[in-house]
């Protein structure tokens, strides 16, 4: 709200709407008095006060952003619309009744708000300042404070001339005696590190001439100790070369006694005797070997056996399990009314199929998995069936029984599925 008041006063509307408010309530509350009845002296003095507001505001605040001509002549008319109203109810209140003394009265009261329009439309422009005036002031001020200025502007112009050359006549001294003084302390660090390199190098000298002299003791050493051990070397392969010519000759003499040797073994000959007695040996050490592999064989073969009776029971008792699962198909096949004849059928046919030498096992509990493990024929004790005694060979009178156990062979019958 305040910001819409704001912008009201500061719209060209403002001036207009204020001054015919005014006027128009000053016309208004004449009539009003005058027709009331109420004293002159009041339907006078508030038109007068409502022009000197509208004068003190239009000067003071400034809102109102009027010429100053536009101002006195609204004060003015201002003053002349009062009497006119005044006049205008007087008029209108005029009849019989009314004397002419309180008309000329009336008629004095209206005159004095316009004369106090013309009054301070007089005042106001009196006291108001000519623009020309104005303007030619300000023209001699800013003339004035040019030419001010003008003189600063010059001697600022003349003092940075100055300042300048003295800041070059500076400069140029300062980057002389930098110069100066630069080559004063290259010199002085020339020199001091010519003394520090010398004072650093001599023991590094020193050190070296002694490390070379060491070198020398050294080398010289060396060199005497390998002349000797060369000497040494010599000495060694003299000696090898005499052993290398021993060794020859021993390896020779060796060669022809092995000659000798081989040529006497060849003439030797082997009496029976031994030859018998070593075969005899040897026999015996076989037969012990086959008597052993011979045991093994058997307890295998009985283990194996042991193993096929367990799994012909297996095999019993699951074909046993196989029947009573049979049986529990064929009650469910007959409470399925749809499927009654094609699982008849079925189970027709699976038992004419089923052998009749499966001797009854107790049945499985329903828990029990089903397993249907491949159906073969126990063995039993068939070892005997593939045993063969076999002969053994004598040599040179010597008898050695040997047996060998041929193979257990599962011959395995063909069985007909049942299930099938």
């Amino acid at each position: 709200m305040a910001a819409r008041r704001q912008s009201f006063l500061d719209t060209w509307i403002f001036p207009q709407a204020f001054y015919i408010a005014l006027t128009v309530g000053g016309c208004v509350f004449i009539a009003v008095t005058k027709t009331a009845g109420i004293s002159p002296v009041i339907s006078s003095t508030v038109p007068i006060g409502i022009m000197i507001g509208y004068f003190a505001f239009s000067w003071y605040v400034g809102k109102l952003r009027v010429h100053d001509e536009q101002t006195g002549d609204n004060l003015y008319y201002m003053g002349f619309l009062f009497t006119l109203s005044s006049l205008g109810t007087s008029l209108y209140q005029f009849g019989t009744d009314a004397s002419t003394d309180e008309i000329v009265r009336n008629f004095g009261i209206a005159v004095t708000s316009t004369i106090t329009g013309i009054a301070l439309r007089i005042f106001h422009n009196q006291v108001r300042r000519d623009p020309a005036d104005v303007e030619r002031a300000a023209r001699h001020e800013l003339a004035d404070m040019t030419r001010r200025v003008r003189t600063e502007m010059e001697s600022v112009a003349r003092e940075f001339a100055d300042f300048r050359r003295v800041c070059n006549q500076m400069l140029e001294e300062g980057f002389d005696e930098i110069a100066r003084q630069a080559e004063k302390n290259g010199d002085q660090v020339r020199q001091a590190f010519e003394g520090m390199a010398a004072k650093a190098i001599k023991p590094v000298q020193e050190t070296s001439e002694k490390i070379a002299k060491s070198l020398d003791d050294t080398f010289g050493r060396i060199e005497s100790r390998f002349s000797g051990v060369a000497e040494k070397v010599d000495t060694v392969a003299a000696s090898l070369d005499t052993a290398n010519a021993s060794m020859a000759g021993t390896i020779s003499k060796f060669e022809a006694q092995a000659d000798i040797v081989a040529g006497k073994l060849a003439n030797v000959v082997i009496p029976d005797e031994v030859l018998k007695t070593d075969v005899v040996t040897v026999l015996k050490v076989l037969a012990a070997s086959v008597g052993r592999f011979t045991e093994r064989a058997e307890a295998l073969s009985k283990e194996q056996g042991e193993r096929t009776d367990k799994l012909s029971d297996t095999v019993l008792r699951m074909a046993a399990h196989q029947k009573l699962l049979l049986e529990r198909l064929e009650k469910q096949a007959e409470q399925n009314a749809s499927t009654t004849n094609l699982l008849s059928r079925i189970l027709d046919r699976d038992r004419v199929s089923v052998p009749h030498e499966i001797p009854p096992v107790a049945p499985l509990h329903a828990n029990e998995p089903s397993v249907e493990p491949p159906i073969f024929i126990p063995i039993s004790a068939a070892t005997a069936q593939g045993e063969k005694p076999g002969a053994t060979a004598t040599a040179n009178g010597a008898d050695a029984g040997q047996q060998a156990s041929q193979p257990i062979v599962e011959k395995v019958q063909p069985r007909p599925r049942w299930w099938r």
